[in-house]
């Protein structure tokens, strides 16, 4: 079996629809799954991703982990959990491509019509979206609470686990449903700042 951490903040009425389907599809593709949903505390200026993660890996009780945002998926994640599974140096995104969903394809979905859907290329994040490592990896390069509020935290989190482990990616879709999104002025100018000295750090042009 396989442990999925959700950080999951219900800012607004959209992200509580898309995780609401977000769910209803990790759980047909890991059925088996030990969903662990972590909340995410304050608001668009104030939340703290990485600590949701934290406060879950103690509660993950099997050896390969997911960390999985709340409105997203992608059909492809067992072959990525498989990849762990064989080797848990390894740390794994099922997908070379997130593609964010139209609001009109995403409210199709709910109402439960499938095709044809409309969709922009996202740039994807390692780390961000939806990513698999072993625990121990997760233990060893836990996300860094010092990103308060949005932006930049899952670059940085890459950066790290980078130094030390290959990613592995697989050939699947990542869809990523619509909903409001954060205003760029929302970017914590500290995490901005923080960014920087990973990138110093790990030699990131």
């Amino acid at each position: 079996m396989t442990s999925i951490i959700v950080p999951y903040a219900p800012l607004t009425p959209c992200r509580e629809l898309a995780w609401n389907y977000a769910k209803t599809k990790i759980t047909q593709i890991v059925p088996d799954c030990e969903l662990i949903v972590s909340p995410i505390y304050g608001n668009i200026l104030t939340y703290n991703k990485a600590q949701a993660i934290i406060d879950a890996t103690p509660k993950a009780t099997h050896e390969v982990v997911v960390i999985h945002d709340a409105d997203c998926w992608c059909a492809e994640l067992p072959a990525a959990i498989d990849i762990v599974g064989k080797d848990k140096r390894m740390v794994a995104m099922p997908y070379q491509e997130m593609r964010n969903l139209t609001q009109e394809s995403t409210t199709a979905l709910y109402d439960g019509v499938q095709e044809p859907l409309q969709w922009t290329t996202r740039g994807m994040t390692r780390c961000g979206g939806i990513v698999v490592m072993h625990i121990d990896i997760l233990r060893e390069f836990p996300p860094d609470t010092r990103f308060c509020g949005w932006g930049h935290e899952d670059h940085a989190w890459s950066y790290a686990i980078g130094s030390r482990h290959e990613f592995w990616l697989g050939q699947g879709i990542g869809w990523h449903l619509w909903h409001d999104s954060a205003n760029k002025n929302n970017l914590n100018i500290n995490n901005n700042e923080l960014l920087k000295k990973y990138k110093q750090q790990y030699n990131i042009k």
